[in-house]
């Protein structure tokens, strides 16, 4: 090679190559766990956002939503049991008797079941059908929400995993051992894990 011509040598393009994939690596190990960071984040917004909107519906209708359908007047026989408290939740803030409905353009809501047993024999929402729907956080588990007045009924614990049932058991204080939001309600994402009552359990209120 004349003096004239420029060019990279073995060794320059091996440290290149070098660079390149410990960059690679590192990016590998770091994103992961700030996009977990911020589904988690975007979980408690929307949690505290419900919050709010159910805040509202007490204030315009003087109580928290159910946590079984069974305490709608009107619903008829509803042969699905799993995810009451959830699918209330939904009926409640989109009910074609209330005002103030929530916008769930944020959350994931799907149907609760295709085969029939998630159905009512009226229409109870706005949205046209007799379905059930229910709310599906990033990690694609329902949400569970459980009526304050509830908290000792082990029959509104199985919560639909879309595929699957899973068990929530409204939280407690370790410290008071009394369950926490105690005059209202619970409402809880299951994390990453997809487990309730994990510690990466995305809740409505503090666990410390």
């Amino acid at each position: 090679m004349t003096s004239g011509n420029k060019g990279f040598t073995l060794v320059e393009l091996l440290v290149v190559m070098v660079i390149i994939a410990s960059l690679a690596g590192i990016g590998m190990i770091s994103i992961p766990p700030i996009l977990r960071n911020m589904d988690r984040k975007a979980t408690e917004a929307y949690l505290m956002n419900l919050t709010a909107a159910l805040e509202a519906y007490r204030s315009s209708e003087g109580t928290y939503p159910p946590t079984t359908l069974r305490d709608f007047p009107g619903v008829g026989a509803v042969n699905s049991l799993e995810n009451c408290g959830v699918s209330a939740l939904v009926m409640c803030l989109n009910s074609k008797a209330y005002s103030g409905a929530f916008d769930f353009e944020d959350g994931k809501i799907v149907t609760l079941s295709e085969d029939g047993s998630g159905m009512t024999q009226v229409q109870l929402t706005r949205f046209g059908d007799r379905k059930l729907y229910t709310l599906v956080d990033k990690w694609g588990t329902t949400l569970a929400y459980v009526n304050a007045t509830d908290y000792a009924n082990p029959d509104v614990r199985n919560v639909s995993a879309v595929e699957g049932t899973l068990k929530f058991v409204p939280w407690q204080s370790q410290k008071t051992k009394t369950a926490f939001r105690r005059d209202s309600f619970q409402l809880v994402s299951a994390g990453p894990d997809r487990v309730f009552n994990t510690e990466d359990d995305v809740t409505n209120f503090d666990r410390n």
